[in-house]
């Protein structure tokens, strides 16, 4: 259920950033696979890093998905 409610509010969220409805759809099914997937993994690897750290991780890998673009800075 969760999976499926961060599916929608992507998708909302997209919805309003003017994506076509097939773009919407791929996007947020991506993200949301990605996010649950991550953290999953988060949650068996036991990982030292806090749950901020991880995400603050993490984010460079989804937000390209959402069609956010992504300054890493040196």
């Amino acid at each position: 259920q969760v999976r499926e409610q961060v599916q929608e509010l992507l998708r909302l969220w997209l919805e309003q950033n003017q994506t076509s409805p097939d773009e919407r759809d791929m996007a947020a099914a991506a993200a949301t696979w990605a996010i649950y997937g991550l953290a999953q993994h988060w949650a068996r690897a036991r990982s030292q890093a806090s749950l901020n750290e991880y995400v603050e991780r993490i984010l460079p890998l989804v937000m390209p998905l959402l069609g956010i673009t992504v300054e890493r800075h040196a």
